[in-house]
This record gives C-alpha cells, structure tokens and sequence, in this order.
C-alpha cells in the first residue's frame, strides 16, 4: 500500500514538474513599444548635425534618413525608369559603295543568330540619330537613346548591319571597308547610372549570308571590321554583327533600402542620435522601435519631416 502511494505521488511531483519547465520556457508576451522622437529643429542647412532627442526604451531601435538607399519607403525596393545611352566610334578605311553601314536595334530578336532570324526580327534604324564616319578618319557618334526601341521584360540587341551590292549593279564600286571601336551601351536612372555593354564585353555575333567569304564581316580585340568579299564581287552580301541580349526593358530594380542600427537587444538605452544630409531637399527621417523575442516582434513608426536647404 505505501509503495503505490510513492509511485502515485512520484508520478504527480513529475507532472508538477513538468508543467513548471513548461511554464518557465514560455516567452514573457511581447509589450507594446514605449517610443518617441522629436528634432532640435525641421530646417537644416547642408552638413549640419540633426540631433533627434529620442525616448522610451525598446528592444531595437532602426533609422531610416529617407536619403537614397536609406529610405523606409522602399524597404521592399524599388523600381525607377531608366533612359539608354548608345555611343561608338567609326571609320570608313576605303571608299566604296554608299549607304552600306546601318546601326540598329531590336527587342524582339529571338537571340538565334542566323540571317533568316536575324531577319524575321523588327529593327530600329538608328543611323539618324548618330554622327557616323564618312572617311578614313575615327568619328565619335554622340550619344542617342533607343528606349523608343525597348518592350517591357524584354532584352534588347544592337545590331550593325552591312551590306554590299554585287559590283556590275554598283557603278563598279566595291564594298567601302568599315570599322567599329569604343562601343557603350549605358543606362541612367535618377539615382544611378550602370555600363551594359562595352566593346569588350557585348559578346559579340557575327551572321552573314551564305555567299560571304571567310573573315569579310569580323571581330578582333580592337574593332569591329566590315568588308565586301574580296574575290566573288559578282554577287550581293549582307553580314551582320549582333551583341548579346542587353538586360534593359527601360526601368531599373533596385535592392531594398536598409536601415541604420541605433539600438539592438540588450544594449544600453539611447537618448541622442545624430545624422548629417549632404544634398539640399525635403526628407522624411523615419524611427523604426520594435520589442522582440523568438516568439516574434511589436514595432511602432516615428516620422519627422525635414527641410535641408543649400
């Protein structure tokens, strides 16, 4: 009888027990953020120090200066329109035949680079909107947009198309000898701007009817090179060299903007926090607060509207 008693009581000191360790593991609730913010001032001059005063003493405190790359309204990312800015260098080595050389561009190209495909695709001509060589002496092109040229989600190609008429239909004239250096493709947005594609780097193609002779329509370390067949003048050409599909639809995606680290868990409260803008303009200064623990988090948000002048 006293040995069941033992065992009954042992098993209810145990389920005690347990309930005790369960109760002590569970989290503590998460408490609403004791928080707030205010300025010195809402107008600064450029290179001031802002000081906020802030109070209140939460887990995490995060600061966002509303300045690019800091700014809490695109703590998803964001997405800005962007404009293009195609440039090159050319060169006409040998006169010949006129109104061979054409620059243009394509965003429905299906990226398979045979002349029957090269060909099915729409092409924008670009020749207008560049200044292009017209002797034996290198020309800087300028630079021309071809968003007027873009489809969204959709890659764009630079293509230089060359042409040659069979020499007795040409006034006897042969292919004028071309060249094609310091090619860029750039883009631009409000905030930033990113090189594409460069001579170096547009992973070039070349494509060319089946009468072309070997090496006419070529790609070297230095230029690009156009040139009618040497020998089998008697027929018609066209070659072609191709970059690679060009990532660029007219907008750029950024990477969320982040915030900057005022107070972490278990650190020591912070009364003052200072921040200078370096360009004039109107910011939102943001202060995120948040009280955390791994069963999760409560945040509040604090915003000053500031005005930094030149």
């Amino acid at each position: 009888m006293v040995k069941f008693r033992m065992m009954k009581n042992t098993k209810i000191y145990a389920v005690l027990l347990g309930l005790c360790l369960a109760s002590c593991d569970k989290e503590k609730p998460i408490s609403e953020p004791t928080f707030d913010v205010k300025a010195t001032a809402t107008t600064y001059k450029v290179g001031d120090r802002v000081e906020f005063n802030l109070s209140g003493n939460p887990d995490i405190v995060s600061f966002y200066s509303g300045e690019v790359g800091n700014d809490y309204n695109y703590v998803q990312g964001r997405v800005m329109p962007a404009t293009s800015a195609l440039s090159l260098t050319t060169r006409v080595l040998a006169a010949g035949q006129p109104n061979q050389f054409e620059v243009l561009a394509s965003s429905d190209f299906n990226g398979i680079y045979t002349l029957e495909n090269v060909q099915a695709a729409t092409w924008v001509p670009l020749n207008s909107r560049l200044t292009l060589a017209t002797a034996n002496i290198e020309v800087s092109s300028g630079v021309a947009s071809v968003n007027d040229a873009l489809t969204k989600d959709k890659a764009i190609y630079i293509g230089f198309r060359y042409k040659t008429k069979a020499k007795q239909n040409a006034g006897n004239l042969l292919g004028a000898r071309w060249r094609v250096t310091n090619f860029s493709f750039l883009i631009a947005s409000a905030i930033s701007s990113e090189e594409k594609a460069l001579s170096g780097s547009a992973g070039w193609n070349v494509v060319t009817s089946s009468n072309y002779e070997t090496n006419r329509v070529r790609i070297t370390s230095a230029y690009l090179e156009f040139m009618g067949n040497a020998t089998n003048t008697s027929v018609d050409t066209e070659g072609w060299i191709i970059t690679y599909p060009i990532l660029f639809d007219g907008f750029i995606t950024y990477l969320p903007d982040k915030s900057k680290p005022i107070k972490s868990i278990g650190s020591q409260s912070v009364q003052n926090y200072t921040h200078i803008y370096q360009q004039p303009g109107t910011y939102k200064a943001t202060f995120v607060a948040a009280n955390a623990n791994t069963e999760g988090s409560k945040q509040i948000k604090k915003e000053i509207t500031l005005n930094i002048t030149p």
